[in-house]
């Protein structure tokens, strides 16, 4: 039979933050003063690799250009709508398993189902805090998405 976890190490194994710092993330809104709010959450979460979009038009640029581990887009934005966005997304084979989280200060019933019809992974109702980030993000990419940090 194998022996016990020291009571020491039991308690550091269930502190440790998940880590996220592997995954690249997508940053989408056309606001400045929410693309910095949710940076600066993610960097809480853990997350390192985080770059902005100011519409989907630039976002989908950009997700032709690198791999992304996950996408988090506002809904209302000129050029092209987070939803236009994630529509293109599940439309392109070498991108349609990008994982996705809508946010929108619209938490109308129907419109997450929209979102959801279109294929995204979860929805986010703004204003929201690093719990519900947290959690949302979970959801979005699972525990294989994660690892422990130290």
């Amino acid at each position: 039979m194998p022996s016990p976890l020291p009571h020491a190490t039991f308690e550091s194994m269930i502190r440790r933050k998940p880590d996220y710092g592997h995954i690249p993330v997508l940053l989408v809104d056309d606001e400045p003063a929410a693309l910095d709010l949710c940076k600066r959450l993610l960097e809480r979460l853990c997350f390192r690799d985080i770059t902005p979009a100011a519409d989907g038009m630039g976002a989908l640029s950009m997700l032709k250009e690198r791999k992304f581990g996950v996408v988090i887009s506002d809904w209302n934005m000129p050029k092209m709508s987070g939803l236009e966005l994630v529509r293109r997304i599940r439309a392109d084979e070498k991108l349609a398993r990008t994982p996705f989280l809508m946010t929108s200060v619209d938490g109308a019933v129907a419109r997450a189902r929209v979102a959801r019809e279109a294929g995204v992974n979860a929805f986010l109702i703004k204003p929201f805090g690093e719990a519900a980030l947290r959690a949302k993000l979970h959801e979005v990419l699972g525990p294989s998405g994660m690892r422990s940090a130290a």
